[in-house]
């Protein structure tokens, strides 16, 4: 399945599935269109079979996902994690339409057990939290681990006042035909192609695998209306077609702005833009079932 079934040293091997993780979890959807914008695959992955659409599926947009998730305890510890959820592919091999991940996790044991257990494609980033006194705002900051790395990603994030918190689950998702499957192909090795990486980037967690995986992530608990403002990116990026998340053409202005509004962040980050009005989920809860399909390698 992967180039060692075995983790590197000094890694913590801890297979799915991971069931009834306790999290804080705050999730902002928007919707998205073809082309994929820029940066939505990390460099590793940009070069390789899964971010090809003949071989993992054609973009389809859609109701999307970025979400942020606090993993209070898990099998390697708590730790933190951004992903995006940038809309419906074509799986053709499961002749349907599933989801694909990107995540930005915070240390190595759960960067390699994510790829080697579900295929997500993890790399390592720093998060930073700070509240404002007066006003309860939350501000949310996610970096390269570099010391020195500005932000590639920022939002500030406060509770909508006056409305009461009510139970939720993403299994509501499927009343609004809403796909919540994960489908993800083979990743390739960080090991093996170390020059795709930053400078400052460790391959040892970043494994490569050779089968599809599949899972259907279940989030809920107790949730409240926030208010979001995304800071970085703050415009809209176009990627290499010229077009931005929206599909408006961009002018030769904004071809020019840094893919991630951030020079010097060492991160692409896709410059989708959240709607303004997401979900906090405090006393939360999430499963990740293992999943996979019996043949269905690389090619």
């Amino acid at each position: 399945m992967t180039d060692s079934e075995s983790p590197p040293s000094g890694i913590k091997s801890a297979p799915g599935p991971w069931l009834n993780l306790p999290v804080t979890t705050y999730m902002f959807s928007f919707w998205s269109s073809p082309p994929l914008l820029d940066h939505a695959y990390a460099p590793l992955e940009a070069a390789s079979s899964c971010a090809d659409p003949k071989e993992s599926g054609a973009f389809r947009g859609g109701v999307s996902l970025i979400e942020i998730v606090r993993y209070h305890d898990t099998p390697v510890g708590p730790y933190d994690e951004l992903a995006i959820v940038p809309g419906s592919f074509d799986v053709t091999v499961l002749e349907s339409k599933g989801k694909k991940m990107k995540q930005m996790p915070r240390h190595n044991d759960t960067c390699w057990n994510g790829r080697h257990n579900w295929n997500i494609p993890k790399h390592l980033a720093k998060f930073s939290y700070s509240t404002d006194p007066k006003t309860s705002t939350l501000s949310v900051k996610v970096s390269a681990p570099d010391a020195d790395a500005k932000p590639f990603f920022s939002v500030d994030l406060s509770m909508v006042r006056y409305l009461p918190s009510f139970p939720f689950s993403t299994n509501i998702a499927k009343y609004f035909g809403v796909e919540m499957c994960m489908a993800q192909p083979p990743l390739p090795s960080g090991v093996k192609s170390p020059k795709l990486l930053r400078s400052d980037e460790d391959p040892t967690p970043l494994c490569g695998t050779s089968e599809w995986r599949f899972a259907i992530p279940e989030v809920w608990g107790k949730a409240s209306l926030c208010w979001v403002n995304q800071t970085v990116p703050s415009k809209q990026t176009p990627n290499s077609a010229g077009q931005t998340s929206d599909g408006a053409e961009a002018n030769e202005t904004d071809r020019l702005l840094p893919q991630t509004d951030s020079e010097n962040s060492g991160v692409g980050w896709p410059s989708y833009r959240p709607w303004p009005v997401g979900l906090w989920i405090e006393e939360g809860k999430i499963n990740f079932q293992d999943a996979h399909v019996d043949g269905l390698k690389a090619k």
